[in-house]
């Protein structure tokens, strides 16, 4: 029965992080998935999610809520206040939420499992950054940017959720 509410919860967060980016890929002038950053952005997360749900983590998968919701709301708060233009026009450059949505799954991967099963899911999340900065969504200030708020907001979120990680990471006296 947990199980089932978690997983409702880790969908409902990455539905409510679609919809949050949606104003955002408007005034880009972009409309639904068409290409490979597209999917990634959502692959990533989503895999994360079915790995926890697979490995039964119902605690994994409630982190992984939590931490969707709270790196689509730094990314698209940010894109909010600072305003970049991309470079084919329009706004929301700064940070690239596809890119900060993909690197947020490898993230929770990485200090949820270790850093070896998390190295696939970081691969795709920096060729979702490469796409976005070869079709002329984003610069590499936005990707780079993107990434490094994704994995700060997963550290902080993970290591209230995971004392081990507190304490292997040195971020709490044992």
């Amino acid at each position: 029965m947990r199980l089932g509410r978690s997983f409702r919860a880790v969908l409902l967060a990455v539905l409510i992080g679609e919809v949050a980016s949606y104003p955002s890929r408007l005034l880009a002038g972009e409309d639904g998935l068409v290409s490979f950053d597209d999917y990634g952005q959502l692959a990533v997360p989503m895999t994360a999610a079915a790995i926890a749900l697979a490995l039964r983590d119902v605690p994994g998968l409630t982190a992984l809520a939590v931490l969707s919701v709270a790196t689509m709301t730094a990314t698209h708060g940010a894109k909010l206040v600072i305003g970049a233009r991309r470079p084919s026009g329009g706004h929301g450059s700064f940070p690239s939420g596809h890119t900060a949505s993909a690197f947020m799954g490898a993230s929770f991967l990485h200090y949820r499992y270790g850093v070896i099963a998390a190295v696939p899911f970081y691969l795709t999340a920096a060729l979702v950054g490469l796409d976005r900065v070869e079709s002329r969504k984003h610069y590499w200030i936005d990707v780079l940017g993107a990434a490094a708020l994704a994995n700060i907001v997963a550290l902080l979120v993970l290591r209230r959720t995971q004392p081990r990680l507190r304490r292997r990471r040195g971020l709490t006296p044992d």
